[in-house]
Protein backbone atom coordinates (compact mmCIF):
# COMPACT_ATOMS: atom_id res chain seq x y z
CA UNK A 1 0.00 0.00 0.00
CA UNK A 2 1.47 3.32 -1.06
CA UNK A 3 0.56 6.58 0.64
CA UNK A 4 1.30 9.92 -1.05
CA UNK A 5 1.46 13.36 0.49
CA UNK A 6 -1.06 16.03 -0.43
CA UNK A 7 1.15 17.99 -2.85
CA UNK A 8 0.15 17.30 -6.43
CA UNK A 9 2.80 16.00 -8.80
CA UNK A 10 1.96 18.63 -11.39
CA UNK A 11 2.71 21.29 -8.81
CA UNK A 12 5.99 19.47 -8.14
CA UNK A 13 6.84 19.73 -11.85
CA UNK A 14 6.54 23.51 -11.63
CA UNK A 15 8.48 24.10 -8.41
CA UNK A 16 10.78 21.06 -8.72
CA UNK A 17 10.36 20.22 -5.06
CA UNK A 18 8.00 18.70 -2.52
CA UNK A 19 7.94 16.86 0.75
CA UNK A 20 6.19 13.81 -0.66
CA UNK A 21 6.82 10.62 1.25
CA UNK A 22 5.94 7.06 0.43
CA UNK A 23 5.09 4.64 3.22
CA UNK A 24 5.06 0.98 2.30
CA UNK A 25 3.14 -1.62 4.25
CA UNK A 26 5.62 -3.68 6.27
CA UNK A 27 6.31 -7.37 6.02
CA UNK A 28 8.52 -8.98 8.61
CA UNK A 29 10.38 -11.37 6.36
CA UNK A 30 11.26 -11.70 2.70
CA UNK A 31 10.00 -15.26 2.81
CA UNK A 32 9.17 -17.87 5.42
CA UNK A 33 12.23 -18.78 7.46
CA UNK A 34 14.34 -15.90 6.15
CA UNK A 35 16.25 -13.61 8.46
CA UNK A 36 14.60 -10.27 9.37
CA UNK A 37 14.88 -7.57 6.77
CA UNK A 38 16.92 -4.42 7.36
CA UNK A 39 14.67 -1.36 7.30
CA UNK A 40 15.86 1.58 5.23
CA UNK A 41 14.64 5.15 4.87
CA UNK A 42 15.93 6.72 1.69
CA UNK A 43 15.69 10.04 -0.13
CA UNK A 44 15.64 10.67 -3.87
CA UNK A 45 15.99 14.16 -5.34
CA UNK A 46 12.73 15.45 -6.88
CA UNK A 47 10.97 12.14 -6.14
CA UNK A 48 8.74 10.89 -7.71
CA UNK A 49 8.64 13.10 -10.80
CA UNK A 50 11.93 12.38 -12.57
CA UNK A 51 13.14 9.03 -13.89
CA UNK A 52 15.57 8.76 -10.98
CA UNK A 53 12.60 7.26 -9.11
CA UNK A 54 11.60 4.64 -11.67
CA UNK A 55 14.02 1.90 -10.48
CA UNK A 56 12.84 2.40 -6.89
CA UNK A 57 9.20 1.86 -7.85
CA UNK A 58 10.09 -1.15 -9.99
CA UNK A 59 12.28 -2.73 -7.31
CA UNK A 60 9.47 -2.36 -4.78
CA UNK A 61 6.86 -3.75 -7.17
CA UNK A 62 8.99 -6.71 -8.24
CA UNK A 63 10.25 -7.55 -4.74
CA UNK A 64 13.92 -7.00 -5.59
CA UNK A 65 14.69 -5.18 -2.33
CA UNK A 66 13.22 -7.87 -0.08
CA UNK A 67 15.04 -10.54 -2.08
CA UNK A 68 18.27 -8.78 -1.08
CA UNK A 69 17.32 -8.49 2.60
CA UNK A 70 16.19 -4.87 2.55
CA UNK A 71 12.84 -3.26 3.31
CA UNK A 72 12.29 0.32 2.13
CA UNK A 73 10.02 1.89 4.73
CA UNK A 74 10.07 5.44 3.41
CA UNK A 75 11.11 7.35 0.29
CA UNK A 76 11.40 11.06 0.94
CA UNK A 77 11.51 13.70 -1.76
CA UNK A 78 13.62 16.84 -1.65
CA UNK A 79 14.35 19.78 -3.92
CA UNK A 80 17.80 18.40 -4.65
CA UNK A 81 21.33 19.72 -4.17
CA UNK A 82 22.48 20.47 -0.64
CA UNK A 83 18.96 19.97 0.75
CA UNK A 84 19.05 16.26 -0.07
CA UNK A 85 22.48 15.89 1.50
CA UNK A 86 21.32 17.62 4.69
CA UNK A 87 18.32 15.30 4.85
CA UNK A 88 20.68 12.33 4.99
CA UNK A 89 23.07 13.81 7.52
CA UNK A 90 20.51 15.30 9.89
CA UNK A 91 17.11 13.92 8.94
CA UNK A 92 17.46 10.33 10.09
CA UNK A 93 17.72 8.96 6.55
CA UNK A 94 19.96 6.04 5.67
CA UNK A 95 20.77 6.45 1.99
CA UNK A 96 20.03 8.84 -0.83
CA UNK A 97 20.33 9.69 -4.48
CA UNK A 98 21.83 13.18 -4.52
CA UNK A 99 23.46 15.46 -7.05
CA UNK A 100 27.12 14.67 -7.67
CA UNK A 101 28.24 18.28 -7.03
CA UNK A 102 26.42 18.35 -3.68
CA UNK A 103 28.05 15.07 -2.63
CA UNK A 104 31.50 16.36 -3.58
CA UNK A 105 30.99 19.67 -1.84
CA UNK A 106 29.97 18.17 1.48
CA UNK A 107 33.03 15.90 1.45
CA UNK A 108 35.34 18.77 0.55
CA UNK A 109 33.87 20.78 3.43
CA UNK A 110 35.14 18.12 5.85
CA UNK A 111 31.94 16.13 6.40
CA UNK A 112 32.44 12.51 5.30
CA UNK A 113 29.61 11.11 3.20
CA UNK A 114 30.68 8.13 1.13
CA UNK A 115 29.62 7.83 -2.48
CA UNK A 116 28.86 4.13 -3.01
CA UNK A 117 27.50 4.17 -6.56
CA UNK A 118 27.63 6.48 -9.53
CA UNK A 119 24.02 7.06 -10.55
CA UNK A 120 22.71 8.68 -13.71
CA UNK A 121 25.71 9.57 -15.85
CA UNK A 122 24.63 10.40 -19.39
CA UNK A 123 22.64 13.36 -20.68
CA UNK A 124 19.42 12.09 -22.23
CA UNK A 125 16.41 14.41 -22.26
CA UNK A 126 18.05 17.79 -21.63
CA UNK A 127 16.88 20.18 -24.33
CA UNK A 128 16.21 23.80 -25.12
CA UNK A 129 12.70 24.96 -26.00
CA UNK A 130 11.11 28.09 -27.44
CA UNK A 131 7.56 29.23 -28.11
CA UNK A 132 5.85 27.32 -30.92
CA UNK A 133 5.60 30.50 -33.02
CA UNK A 134 9.21 31.54 -32.40
CA UNK A 135 11.50 32.02 -35.39
CA UNK A 136 14.38 30.54 -33.38
CA UNK A 137 15.10 27.02 -34.62
CA UNK A 138 18.38 26.03 -32.94
CA UNK A 139 20.89 26.98 -30.26
CA UNK A 140 23.17 28.59 -32.86
CA UNK A 141 20.18 30.53 -34.13
CA UNK A 142 19.39 31.72 -30.59
CA UNK A 143 22.97 32.87 -30.07
CA UNK A 144 23.04 34.65 -33.44
CA UNK A 145 19.85 36.52 -32.55
CA UNK A 146 21.20 37.53 -29.12
CA UNK A 147 18.42 35.65 -27.36
CA UNK A 148 18.57 35.12 -23.60
CA UNK A 149 18.56 31.44 -22.61
CA UNK A 150 17.09 30.24 -19.34
CA UNK A 151 18.30 27.48 -17.03
CA UNK A 152 16.74 26.31 -13.77
CA UNK A 153 19.20 27.61 -11.14
CA UNK A 154 22.87 28.66 -10.73
CA UNK A 155 25.21 25.66 -10.70
CA UNK A 156 22.44 23.29 -11.81
CA UNK A 157 22.87 20.49 -14.32
CA UNK A 158 20.78 22.53 -16.78
CA UNK A 159 23.29 25.39 -16.58
CA UNK A 160 26.29 23.07 -16.74
CA UNK A 161 24.95 21.25 -19.78
CA UNK A 162 24.19 24.54 -21.54
CA UNK A 163 27.71 25.85 -20.92
CA UNK A 164 29.39 22.60 -22.00
CA UNK A 165 27.24 22.44 -25.14
CA UNK A 166 28.24 25.99 -26.10
CA UNK A 167 31.90 25.20 -25.51
CA UNK A 168 31.75 22.07 -27.64
CA UNK A 169 30.06 24.06 -30.41
CA UNK A 170 32.99 26.49 -30.32
CA UNK A 171 30.93 29.29 -28.74
CA UNK A 172 32.23 31.27 -25.75
CA UNK A 173 29.57 30.90 -23.00
CA UNK A 174 30.53 34.28 -21.52
CA UNK A 175 29.37 35.92 -24.75
CA UNK A 176 25.90 34.36 -24.52
CA UNK A 177 23.07 35.92 -22.53
CA UNK A 178 21.63 33.48 -20.01
CA UNK A 179 19.77 33.62 -16.70
CA UNK A 180 18.25 31.40 -13.99
CA UNK A 181 14.48 31.00 -14.11
CA UNK A 182 13.84 29.51 -10.67
CA UNK A 183 12.71 26.18 -12.04
CA UNK A 184 11.76 24.44 -15.27
CA UNK A 185 8.08 25.29 -14.96
CA UNK A 186 8.88 28.93 -14.28
CA UNK A 187 11.01 28.97 -17.42
CA UNK A 188 8.13 27.56 -19.47
CA UNK A 189 5.86 30.29 -18.15
CA UNK A 190 8.37 33.01 -19.03
CA UNK A 191 8.74 31.74 -22.59
CA UNK A 192 5.01 31.42 -23.13
CA UNK A 193 4.52 34.95 -21.79
CA UNK A 194 7.25 36.47 -23.96
CA UNK A 195 9.57 37.28 -21.07
CA UNK A 196 12.25 34.86 -22.27
CA UNK A 197 13.16 33.53 -25.71
CA UNK A 198 14.57 30.10 -24.88
CA UNK A 199 14.70 27.94 -21.77
CA UNK A 200 15.85 24.54 -20.56
CA UNK A 201 13.63 21.48 -20.39
CA UNK A 202 13.84 17.79 -19.49
CA UNK A 203 11.48 14.84 -19.64
CA UNK A 204 8.96 14.03 -18.30
CA UNK A 205 8.42 17.67 -17.24
CA UNK A 206 8.25 18.83 -20.86
CA UNK A 207 5.74 16.16 -21.82
CA UNK A 208 3.56 17.15 -18.85
CA UNK A 209 3.89 20.94 -18.85
CA UNK A 210 5.38 21.98 -22.20
CA UNK A 211 2.19 22.93 -24.05
CA UNK A 212 2.77 25.77 -26.51
CA UNK A 213 6.52 25.13 -26.69
CA UNK A 214 8.79 23.46 -29.25
CA UNK A 215 12.18 21.77 -28.99
CA UNK A 216 14.94 23.71 -30.75
CA UNK A 217 18.01 21.78 -29.57
CA UNK A 218 18.73 18.44 -27.90
CA UNK A 219 21.79 19.02 -25.74
CA UNK A 220 22.46 15.28 -25.59
CA UNK A 221 23.68 15.73 -29.19
CA UNK A 222 26.64 17.69 -27.79
CA UNK A 223 27.22 16.08 -24.39
CA UNK A 224 27.02 12.35 -23.82
CA UNK A 225 28.51 11.76 -20.40
CA UNK A 226 27.97 13.91 -17.34
CA UNK A 227 27.67 12.63 -13.76
CA UNK A 228 24.32 13.94 -12.56
CA UNK A 229 23.52 11.85 -9.49
CA UNK A 230 25.24 9.50 -7.04
CA UNK A 231 24.12 7.23 -4.22
CA UNK A 232 25.47 8.19 -0.78
CA UNK A 233 25.10 6.54 2.63
CA UNK A 234 24.70 7.91 6.12
CA UNK A 235 27.98 6.99 7.93
CA UNK A 236 26.15 5.44 10.89
CA UNK A 237 24.04 3.22 8.65
CA UNK A 238 27.08 2.19 6.62
CA UNK A 239 28.86 1.12 9.79
CA UNK A 240 25.89 -0.80 11.18
CA UNK A 241 24.55 -2.38 7.97
CA UNK A 242 27.21 -2.67 5.24
CA UNK A 243 25.54 -5.73 3.69
CA UNK A 244 22.22 -3.90 3.46
CA UNK A 245 23.95 -1.20 1.39
CA UNK A 246 25.35 -3.87 -0.93
CA UNK A 247 21.92 -5.51 -1.11
CA UNK A 248 20.27 -2.22 -1.99
CA UNK A 249 22.68 -1.69 -4.88
CA UNK A 250 22.09 -5.21 -6.18
CA UNK A 251 18.33 -4.67 -6.04
CA UNK A 252 18.64 -1.34 -7.82
CA UNK A 253 20.69 -2.96 -10.59
CA UNK A 254 18.07 -5.72 -10.93
CA UNK A 255 15.41 -3.03 -11.34
CA UNK A 256 17.42 -1.23 -14.03
CA UNK A 257 17.85 -4.48 -15.95
CA UNK A 258 14.12 -5.17 -15.62
CA UNK A 259 13.23 -1.70 -16.93
CA UNK A 260 15.51 -2.21 -19.94
CA UNK A 261 13.69 -5.44 -20.77
CA UNK A 262 10.17 -4.17 -19.95
CA UNK A 263 10.06 -0.48 -20.85
CA UNK A 264 6.32 -0.23 -21.41
CA UNK A 265 5.41 -2.02 -18.18
CA UNK A 266 8.04 -0.06 -16.22
CA UNK A 267 6.57 3.20 -17.56
CA UNK A 268 3.14 2.08 -16.39
CA UNK A 269 4.47 1.33 -12.88
CA UNK A 270 6.28 4.65 -12.58
CA UNK A 271 3.36 6.62 -14.03
CA UNK A 272 0.86 5.07 -11.64
CA UNK A 273 2.95 5.62 -8.52
CA UNK A 274 4.03 9.16 -9.50
CA UNK A 275 0.58 10.15 -10.81
CA UNK A 276 1.89 11.28 -14.17
CA UNK A 277 0.67 10.33 -17.65
CA UNK A 278 2.14 7.09 -18.93
CA UNK A 279 3.00 8.91 -22.15
CA UNK A 280 5.23 11.28 -20.14
CA UNK A 281 7.05 8.35 -18.53
CA UNK A 282 7.52 6.75 -21.94
CA UNK A 283 8.90 10.04 -23.28
CA UNK A 284 11.56 10.05 -20.57
CA UNK A 285 12.51 6.43 -21.24
CA UNK A 286 12.58 7.11 -24.99
CA UNK A 287 15.12 9.87 -24.37
CA UNK A 288 17.22 7.45 -22.32
CA UNK A 289 17.13 4.87 -25.10
CA UNK A 290 17.95 7.45 -27.79
CA UNK A 291 20.97 8.70 -25.84
CA UNK A 292 22.54 5.29 -25.27
CA UNK A 293 20.08 3.01 -23.55
CA UNK A 294 18.42 2.47 -20.18
CA UNK A 295 21.38 0.57 -18.75
CA UNK A 296 23.88 3.17 -19.92
CA UNK A 297 21.81 5.96 -18.39
CA UNK A 298 21.39 4.49 -14.93
CA UNK A 299 24.71 2.64 -15.07
CA UNK A 300 26.33 0.52 -12.42
CA UNK A 301 29.58 1.43 -10.76
CA UNK A 302 31.42 4.52 -11.94
CA UNK A 303 32.31 6.30 -15.16
CA UNK A 304 35.46 8.39 -15.08
CA UNK A 305 34.61 10.47 -18.16
CA UNK A 306 31.21 11.42 -16.73
CA UNK A 307 32.69 12.34 -13.37
CA UNK A 308 35.45 14.45 -14.90
CA UNK A 309 32.94 16.35 -17.04
CA UNK A 310 30.95 17.23 -13.91
CA UNK A 311 34.09 18.26 -11.99
CA UNK A 312 35.20 20.44 -14.90
CA UNK A 313 31.86 22.26 -14.78
CA UNK A 314 32.19 22.76 -11.01
CA UNK A 315 35.63 24.32 -11.46
CA UNK A 316 34.27 26.52 -14.26
CA UNK A 317 31.46 27.84 -12.06
CA UNK A 318 33.73 28.19 -9.03
CA UNK A 319 31.72 25.66 -7.03
CA UNK A 320 35.09 24.17 -6.20
CA UNK A 321 38.35 26.07 -6.59
CA UNK A 322 40.36 25.53 -9.74
CA UNK A 323 43.29 24.24 -7.67
CA UNK A 324 41.23 22.19 -5.19
CA UNK A 325 42.50 18.66 -4.67
CA UNK A 326 39.73 16.04 -4.53
CA UNK A 327 40.60 13.10 -2.23
CA UNK A 328 38.85 10.52 -4.39
CA UNK A 329 40.07 7.53 -2.40
CA UNK A 330 38.37 8.92 0.71
CA UNK A 331 35.13 9.81 -1.08
CA UNK A 332 34.42 6.80 -3.30
CA UNK A 333 33.64 3.46 -1.66
CA UNK A 334 33.59 0.73 -4.31
CA UNK A 335 33.42 -2.20 -1.91
CA UNK A 336 29.61 -2.53 -1.95
CA UNK A 337 29.18 -2.59 -5.72
CA UNK A 338 27.67 -5.62 -7.48
CA UNK A 339 30.28 -7.92 -9.09
CA UNK A 340 29.44 -6.73 -12.62
CA UNK A 341 29.80 -3.05 -11.74
CA UNK A 342 32.49 -0.92 -13.38
CA UNK A 343 35.14 0.25 -10.94
CA UNK A 344 37.64 3.06 -11.41
CA UNK A 345 41.27 3.52 -10.44
CA UNK A 346 41.08 6.78 -8.51
CA UNK A 347 44.85 7.11 -8.46
CA UNK A 348 44.70 7.96 -12.18
CA UNK A 349 42.13 10.76 -11.83
CA UNK A 350 43.61 14.11 -12.86
CA UNK A 351 43.98 16.38 -9.85
CA UNK A 352 45.96 19.55 -9.11
CA UNK A 353 49.11 18.84 -7.12
CA UNK A 354 48.63 15.09 -7.57
CA UNK A 355 45.73 14.76 -5.13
Amino acid sequence: MIRFGLVAVRRLSLVAASAICLAWAPSAFAQAGAKPLVDMKITVSTHPLLDFSAPIFVAMKQGFFEKEGVRITEVVSSEGGGTTVRNILTGGLDMGLVSFPAALQVNLSGTPLKIVEGGERIITSHMLVAAENSKITSLKDAVAQGATIGYSSPGSVTQAVLVLSLQRMGIDPTKVSSRPTGGLGAGFTLVRGGGLAVTSAIEPVFAISGKGLKVIERLSDHIKKFQQMVWVVNPQFMSAHPEAVAGFLRAHLAAVNWIAANVDEAAAIWAKEADIPKEAALAAFASDVRAGGIKAYYGTGYDREAMEAAVDSMRYFGTIKADAVIPWKDILDQSKLPPEAVKVDVSTFPNPKGG
